[in-house]
């Protein structure tokens, strides 16, 4: 999917290239892409978002299914990456005034990548509140100076007759940030999932054969994120002891937190991969404008 998605861009791109050759309209001014800081601010943003989709998606997971919480009580658990969100939004603006925006992006960066190391500590099978609220809080941190940003840096990047493209170019990103991030790192939880599981149950003298060939066979269509007590009781259903069930449930179970504590893993690294993108970002506070025209070269 990932590739036919490039391929689309690839085609509008030349869809678009024939239609100025031609001298008709076109959907984007592609020479905004040209513009340092747009370009920089766009990436950041799209990572930002794949960072953040990334980590609501696994974290839902742990508390709700490991766990077995509610909506309510999931909501609870993640109110203080909320309120620190909220906090380093607002703080965000004062701090990018002596800092620069690029700064203030790369600590954000930078926190989010070291509150996912804290989070990937806190996975177990009984939540760890106090260390859990806090690797949120500086997730919430990291996020909130990213927010308080990239937004500025894009819409400020431009002539004010092109706002409304840089506008649009700004959702698309947040949009295929965020359908990277679910996609990503869900493959990432799964696929870990899976062959966690294979690799367990192939070493488990508990279970049987059968069943063992019986998982290695469903593992190759990806084995889904479920309860483990809903592992025991399916395996059960279809034949084996209760020690057998209970075998594979407890293999689940390990691999279960192994796949999450990866997927977690994965978004610290693609928060520090998206250090590269903030080198266009503004060295010093936001581009300003000079006869009309965009700044288009990053500032040191």
């Amino acid at each position: 999917m990932i590739l036919a998605g490039l391929g689309l861009i690839a085609l509008f791109a030349i869809w678009e290239e024939r239609r100025e050759r031609e001298g008709r309209d076109t959907l984007l001014d592609r020479s905004l892409l040209r513009v340092v800081h747009l370009r920089a601010g766009l990436t950041t943003l799209m990572m930002q978002q794949l960072i953040l989709l990334g980590i609501f998606f696994v974290l839902p997971v742990y508390l709700q299914v490991v766990l077995g919480l509610n909506a309510f009580d999931t909501g609870k658990r993640l109110f203080p990456m909320s309120v620190t969100m909220f906090v380093a939004a607002m703080a965000g603006p004062r701090l990018a005034a002596g800092l620069a925006p690029k700064r203030v992006a790369q600590a954000g960066l930078v926190a989010l990548a070291g509150a996912s190391v804290l989070l990937v500590g806190t996975i177990d099978v009984e939540l760890h509140g106090t260390e859990f609220a806090i690797a949120l809080a500086v997730f919430g941190v990291g996020a909130g100076l990213l927010l308080s940003q990239l937004g500025n840096v894009i819409m400020s990047s431009v002539d004010p007759a092109k706002t409304n493209e840089a506008g649009g170019l700004q959702g698309t990103a947040q949009n295929l940030g965020a359908s990277l991030g679910t996609a990503l790192i869900g493959a990432i939880l799964i696929a870990a999932l899976s062959s966690g599981l294979v690799d367990r149950v192939e070493n488990n003298p508990a279970v049987p054969a059968a069943a063992r060939q019986q998982i290695s066979d469903a593992a190759q269509a990806g084995i889904p994120v479920v309860p483990v007590a809903d592992v025991e009781s399916a395996v059960r259903d279809a034949g084996l002891s209760p020690d057998e069930a209970k075998a594979v449930a407890d293999d689940y179970g390990d691999a279960q937190l192994q796949a999450l504590k990866r997927a977690i893993g994965a978004v610290a690294i693609f928060a520090l991969l998206s250090l590269w993108f903030t080198r266009g970002l503004p060295g010093r506070a936001p581009p300003a404008r000079q006869g009309g025209e965009p700044v288009s070269a990053a500032a040191p």
